[in-house]
Parts: structure tokens; sequence; C-alpha cells
């Protein structure tokens, strides 16, 4: 599997802290989508977007609150080189944007083997209590139902943009799930609360889990990948 990786330099026109983060990336990146009929009808369906967002970044060290005219950076994955070199362009031409962009490129990822992936974003699972859905919280569930539904995610992932391949029932996924942070990040969006973690997901060795840790590495981990939750990288040992 090929994933291609936008990373888009821009100069900010607003202050934005970390909790800030994914309302402005998706708005900004939904109003590019205005620039182009296909992008736009993709921004307008339901369903899971076939790419990922990371929050934003300033190379050389860690920041998480940013002031207006700092120059900073964010990261797009995508599994499609024709949706994310429309993205870069709209992004490149688009007068509506809340940051000026200062340059993009595109690389490869082309990944062999995933022990581990580390979530650089928080990520969002949602688990069904009494059929309501509500964020996974560590205080209201349990880490079996943390692993249901991270699974079940990245199969429905992976049935819509990472091929064909059959499980058999043998095949595990995750063989184990680390939470990074004791207390859940809560995120303000359209009213309401999302909560989300940092996890170190630890996959197993056979081929279908390996495919699924490829399409978490290009699409996030969990929910919300287009609000820039859940963006993964390939994690550092110890």
């Amino acid at each position: 599997m090929t994933i291609y990786e936008l990373k888009v330099f821009i100069k900010l026109k607003l202050p934005v802290d970390f909790f800030q983060n994914p309302e402005f990336l998706s708005k900004n990146i939904n109003r590019s989508f205005l620039e182009d009929d296909e992008l736009r009808e993709l921004h307008i369906q339901d369903g899971i977007k076939p790419y990922s967002i990371d929050f934003l970044r300033h190379d050389g060290y860690r920041k998480d609150s940013f002031k207006a005219e700092d120059e900073v950076y964010f990261l797009v994955r995508c599994v499609s080189f024709e949706i994310i070199s429309r993205m870069r362009t709209c992004l490149e031409i688009s007068n509506r944007l809340d940051f000026e962009v200062l340059g993009s490129k595109i690389s490869t990822l082309k990944p062999k083997f995933i022990k581990s992936l580390y979530t650089m974003s928080p990520a969002v699972v949602t688990v069904s209590i009494d059929n309501k859905a509500f964020c996974w919280t560590k205080e209201d569930s349990d880490i079996s139902e943390l692993k249901r539904s991270l699974e079940v995610n990245l199969k429905s992932k992976f049935a819509l943009y990472g091929g064909e391949f059959n499980l058999k029932e043998s095949d595990e996924i995750i063989d184990l799930i680390e939470i990074k942070n004791h207390k859940p990040f809560i995120f303000t969006y359209k009213d309401g609360q999302i909560f989300a973690y940092r996890y170190q997901i630890y996959f197993a060795e056979n081929r279908y889990a390996q495919n699924l840790a490829k399409i978490a590495l290009a699409l996030g981990v969990g929910e919300k990948g287009s609000l820039a939750f859940g963006f993964a990288r390939v994690g550092r040992e110890s």
C-alpha cells in the first residue's frame, strides 16, 4: 500500500491553541474544497473520508499554542494521489482561509512492517451504551470494548479503501493498547464535547493485521480523522 503525505507550510492569520486544532483545521480545509467540485462533493458525503489530518506543528520543537503570524505546518495523509493533489491545489489557490500557504510538498510512505502506531494527535473512539453512542473513556468502559471498537473501525476503513482480504477466525489484530494519558483531552466541537486519548497500539504480525495497521497510518486511529484526530506515526520502540 502506498500512502501519500502532504506537508503544508503556512503563516497563521489567527492565534490557535491546542484545543482549537480540530475545528480550525477542518473548517479551513473544508473551505478550500469549495475550489473543486469533486472535493466539495466529498465533503458533503457521510461516512469515512479517504484522508487524515495532523495537528499544527512547528519544526524543531513541540508547541501547543500558536500566535498570529507564526509559521507552522500540518500534514495530510491520503490513499489517493488524485485526491491529495486536488487538496494541495485547493489549499494553495484559496483566498478564504485563516492562514497563508507558504509552500507544500507531497511525499510517499510505503511501510513494510508496523509493530506499533502512536497517535500524534489524540484519538476518538465511540462505543454504544444503552443504544447510544459515546466517546470511550477509561471511567465508563473497559479496554476490551476499546479494542473491539478500534478493530471494527479499522475493518470499515480497509473495506472502503484498502482492498479485499479475508479474515481468518484465528487472526489477531491488536495485541496491546497503551493509553498514554490518565485523563481524556476534552475538545469542544459544534456545541458538544469530544473526549480523546493518545495511544500506542501494537499490532499482530499476521498479514491481515499488518494491512489494517497500514490503513490506520493512512487514515488515522479511531474516528474523526478528517477533524485531525488520531493521526499516527510508526511507534518508537524503547
